[in-house]
C-alpha cells in the first residue's frame, strides 16, 4: 500500500495529524508546506519508518487491547465526517462498543453510560516514549 491508498482524497481536507501543522505547532512541517501539499503544488511528504511501524502495529495493538482489557472494537479505520464541514475530517483506529479509558495502563472505572468510544493507537519508538515519559507529550502530539 502506498502513502495515499487508504485515503486518496486526503488533499481535500485537514485531518487530525495536520491540525497541529495548520496551527503552527508542528516541528515536522510548516504551514506553507502543508498548504502546498493540500493544493497539490508539491508531492506529499514520503512516509517514514516511524509512520510505517505505527501503521503496522495498530491492528496488533488493538487485538492486544481487546484481549488484555476486555475491549470490543466494533469497527476499525473509521472516517469521521461532518457533512456541514467536509474540509474537516478525522480517521480513528477503531470504535469501541463501550467507552473504556486506559490512560495509565489500568482501566478507569466509569459508570456504564452505554456510550461508544474512539480507539486511537499511538506507537512511538522507545526513544520517543522515554522522552514523553520524561518531558510529557509535545503539543503537536497532543493536538491529534
Amino acid at each position: 500500500m502506498t502513502h495515499d491508498d487508504k485515503f486518496p482524497d486526503r488533499h481535500k481536507y485537514l485531518g487530525p495529524s495536520e491540525a497541529a501543522i495548520a496551527c503552527g505547532l508542528s516541528p515536522y512541517m510548516t504551514r506553507l508546506e502543508l498548504w502546498q501539499e493540500k493544493t497539490l503544488r508539491r508531492a506529499r511528504t514520503e512516509r517514514s519508518k516511524v509512520m510505517d511501524r505505527g501503521n503496522w502495529m495498530e491492528p496488533l495493538l488493538i487485538d492486544r487491547l481487546e484481549k488484555e482489557h476486555g475491549l470490543t472494537i466494533i469497527d476499525r479505520q473509521v472516517e469521521l465526517l461532518d457533512p456541514a464541514r467536509p474540509h474537516l475530517r478525522g480517521h480513528t483506529d477503531g470504535i469501541m462498543e463501550k467507552y473504556h479509558y486506559i490512560g495509565s495502563g489500568f482501566p478507569l472505572e466509569l459508570p456504564d453510560c452505554g456510550c461508544r468510544g474512539v480507539c486511537e493507537i499511538k506507537a512511538p519508538g522507545s526513544r520517543m516514549a522515554q522522552k514523553f515519559t520524561r518531558e510529557g507529550l509535545t503539543p503537536d502530539y497532543i493536538f491529534q
